[in-house]
């Protein structure tokens, strides 16, 4: 019997966070009026394979819109920084399915 992919991919390929170069870079909260927020809760994987990459906290409608409303209260000043060029947004349905769009600025 073989067992599934994502645990034969587990196996034999080392976790997004040993792969990458700055491992600090990966992080597990979401970035919330300046404070790193929640607890990692949510898997997320490779579509792919299977392959549990990280996991993200799972927000409730309140924490979701408490975040909309502090990136809108920052995005004034950081709209003036050099070198933006876009937003990508993306939204989870109920099922986990994600979706996604870059909003581009010149």
């Amino acid at each position: 019997m073989n067992p599934p992919v994502a645990a034969r991919a587990s196996a034999s390929t080392p976790s997004l966070h040993d792969r990458l170069k700055d491992p600090s870079l990966l992080r597990d909260r979401c970035y919330i009026d300046g404070t790193w927020v929640g607890t990692p809760s949510r898997p997320v994987t490779n579509p792919v394979n299977g392959v549990e990459l990280a996991k993200v906290p799972a927000f409730s409608t309140a924490e979701a819109t408490q975040a909309v409303e502090a990136a809108e209260r920052a995005f004034p000043a950081w709209a003036k920084l050099t070198g933006i060029v876009g937003v990508f947004e993306f939204e989870v349905d109920p099922q986990g399915n994600t979706k996604g769009q870059l909003w581009e600025w010149k």
